[in-house]
């Protein structure tokens, strides 16, 4: 029998989701009260789990006027790139269902097409990876890491010549702005371009800054989130830290975290706890909250303001009529103080 290499498995693990790099962030996640997000892609259960609630109560999966939005923007970017050399890295790459979109358009406008789906998840990377390669990419290759995998982008495996599109698709969610924003305004080259989505409070036209509007706006999409299927998802990471009988089911609420209104979910403990952990000696008391997962509901404006305070600037956007998604072109501009 003849043995052919899946080039698909030719897959590059950064240090970012080596076993020294997640110790220290699963002692962070307890020490300081809030789970790294990274913990609930990273087994293959997990990811089993995350794309069923995906399927299940995504509005992409429900309603087709949020495929139409990434289809958009897809195809006007790719009308500008229109026969050149690309690489399309997919930050937060998931099932790869949105970048696929975006691949179709620039092959349908001539382009050739290098693809990188970086995940934390060895699983979902290959899935999207998978998903680029029915899509005609020229070439994959499949990165499992976290953004500080970006700084080596310039030692990826490439030619000379090529434009550089980055799609950051569901990451504004579940970072801190300062984070994700930071990472991208720190590789971005002026000559890169970004298509960047982000959940939005479908708050009323001129309630955009209303702290109020955004809360109310939140709640109303609470069953999102709030559902057996997510609720088995967040908790997985427990079961498999052997810590799913010392905290109760999560409960969700609408929290400001940083500059914006979301859903938070979160656990407490059930009993004082005392136990080794990554190396260090662990306590909780009875009813201490652990923050297991959060989604930020952003509005245009606060996604503006939150980009130009990491020297990036919003462009065209597209959103559903439901405004409870949006996705823009963004590029690089001056930083903004404050």
């Amino acid at each position: 029998m003849e043995f052919k290499m899946n080039p698909l498995n030719q897959l590059w693990v950064h240090d970012s989701v080596r076993a020294h790099a997640l110790s220290q962030r699963r002692k962070e996640s307890l020490f300081t009260g809030e789970l790294d997000q990274r913990f609930h892609y990273m087994s293959q259960r997990q990811a089993q789990l995350w794309m069923e609630v995906h399927k299940r109560h995504a509005p992409l999966f429900r309603d087709p006027e949020f495929s139409k939005i990434f289809e958009n923007a897809a195809a006007e970017l790719a009308s500008e790139l229109a026969g050149e050399s690309i690489h399309l890295v997919a930050l937060g790459a998931g099932g790869g269902e949105k970048e696929a979109l975006v691949l179709a358009a620039l092959r349908a406008q001539g382009c050739r097409v290098r693809y990188t789906p970086l995940d934390v998840s060895v699983e979902l990377a290959l899935l999207s990876a998978e998903a680029g390669k029915t899509r005609g990419a020229d070439e994959v290759y499949p990165v499992a890491g976290d953004l500080s995998a970006l700084d080596g982008i310039r030692e990826w495996p490439g030619h000379g010549g090529e434009r550089r599109v980055f799609t950051a698709f569901g990451l504004a969610p579940n970072m801190r702005p300062d984070v994700l924003f930071g990472a991208l305004a720190g590789v971005m080259r002026t000559d890169d371009a970004l298509l960047l989505s982000a959940n939005l409070a479908p708050v009323a036209d001129g309630e955009e800054t209303s702290g109020d509007a955004q809360h109310r706006a939140c709640r109303e999409i609470l069953p999102q989130y709030d559902n057996l299927e997510t609720r088995l998802w967040l908790r997985q990471v427990l079961v498999d830290w052997g810590l799913a009988d010392a905290l109760n089911e999560p409960v969700f609420e609408v929290e400001r975290i940083d500059c914006a209104w979301g859903i938070a979910a979160s656990c407490h403990w059930l009993f004082d706890a005392k136990f080794e952990w990554e190396g260090r000696s662990f306590e909780a008391r009875r009813g201490t909250k652990l923050m297991l997962f959060y989604s930020l509901r952003y509005t245009t404006e606060i996604l503006s303001q939150a980009l130009q305070k990491n020297s990036l600037l919003l462009g065209t956007g597209h959103a559903p009529p439901c405004k409870q998604e949006g996705v823009w072109r963004v590029v690089r501009g001056e930083k903004k103080e404050g």
